[in-house]
């Protein structure tokens, strides 16, 4: 007998457009790591702890989606992730990016040149995260939320949240 063949597998980073927010628009958006089967039947959508992000949990992301059958997962890199210098990550060699970072010569972003971030709080976080889980939810999708750290706390805020009077669990197939 012949084994069918394997749904094509998402692994993309993703940036998705958010409602506005304090500072300059091109901040409107979060990224999204999304990895797991096309046409998959239930979403994982996954929020990072505080100094986290993406990266630190792709690995059980991709262990998730070996062993749950039709789910994809999608981890959230909040809009202030756009801060992040990691442009020398990018060519894969490990010597230069310790030299660049552990050297300090990443790009800085100094406090007094982004001030709005200090009006980036908790309801800004979990709209921008409800943009998320409702294009999760596109095609009739579940969804499940989740998060590590900080973001187990997110994820259970965003549950109890009246969103103009529409409780987030409501959005949500599990916590």
């Amino acid at each position: 007998f012949a084994r069918p063949a394997p749904a094509a597998a998402v692994d993309r980073y993703v940036p998705m457009k958010v409602p506005p927010g304090p500072g300059p628009a091109k901040y409107d958006r979060v990224f999204v790591q999304q990895l797991g089967p096309a046409g998959a039947e239930n979403v994982l959508v996954l929020v990072p702890g505080t100094n986290g992000g993406a990266g630190a949990i792709i690995p059980v992301a991709r262990e998730i989606v070996r062993r749950v059958p039709r789910t994809q997962v999608w981890i959230v890199d909040r809009r202030e992730q756009a801060f992040e210098d990691t442009s020398v990550f990018a060519s894969g060699d490990p010597q230069r990016a310790q030299d660049y970072y552990l050297g300090f010569q990443y790009r800085r972003v100094a406090g007094e040149d982004a001030r709005f971030v200090a009006d980036w709080g908790l309801k800004l976080q979990l709209a921008d995260l409800r943009s998320v889980v409702r294009r999760a939810r596109a095609g009739g999708r579940g969804v499940i939320l989740g998060g590590h750290s900080a973001g187990a706390s997110t994820a259970v805020a965003y549950a109890a949240w009246d969103f103009r009077g529409r409780p987030g669990y409501r959005d949500l197939d599990g916590l």
